[in-house]
């Protein structure tokens, strides 16, 4: 059994350690700062505690919808399912944030590694899901869910618009169009 005293203690050894790197703010967006932090070290549940109480105070939109993204984060490395729910709630609400790729790669990621490979698949379809950040995009098959992407988003998720057609599918003049360096295979 902890003490009162102990309690303490270990309540304050924290603040103790980010007051030395200068994180600590008293400011709400502190919470939000801190819960990230604490995110990218792992620590999910004081990551949690963090964001949730930055969620009760008063603050901008957009910054509420990203506290909530990451607690949906945070809920999926714990492997609790929750994160689904709440990922597919800040996709509703935020149709438009930037965040709503890696929501959906965090979905499908969820599904995968649980076995549900249709699921996940799904998700991934989502547009810019598959290309998020890459330097290129590899198309090997022919299934129709890939013949007509969007260029114009998939080309704003990319590093570098660079696409090889294995299976000679694309409109070349319509790629060059858009911006995209285009190869195929096999022509």
């Amino acid at each position: 059994k902890i003490t009162p005293t102990i309690k303490y203690a270990c309540a304050i050894l924290p603040l103790c350690a980010t007051a030395q790197t200068g994180f600590i703010s008293t400011a709400p967006d502190g919470f939000l700062s801190r819960g990230k932090l604490m995110m990218a070290d792992g620590n999910f549940t004081g990551a949690l505690d963090q964001l949730n109480h930055f969620t009760k105070l008063p603050a901008d939109a957009s910054l509420l919808a990203e506290a909530r993204f990451h607690i949906a984060r945070c809920h999926y490395e714990q492997g609790s399912d929750k994160c689904i729910s709440e990922l597919r709630q800040f996709i509703a609400d935020n149709p438009t944030s930037h965040l709503v790729p890696q929501a959906w790669a965090t979905i499908g990621d969820f599904h995968f590694f649980s076995g549900r490979f249709g699921e996940a698949l799904t998700a991934y379809n989502e547009v810019g899901v598959a290309v998020l950040d890459a330097d290129a995009m590899l198309l090997l098959t022919e299934w129709k869910e890939f013949r007509l992407p969007t260029w114009a988003v998939i080309k704003k998720e990319m590093i570098r618009p660079l696409v090889i057609d294995g299976r000679n599918i694309f409109d070349i003049e319509e790629l060059e169009e858009n911006g995209f360096e285009y190869h195929c295979i096999g022509k």
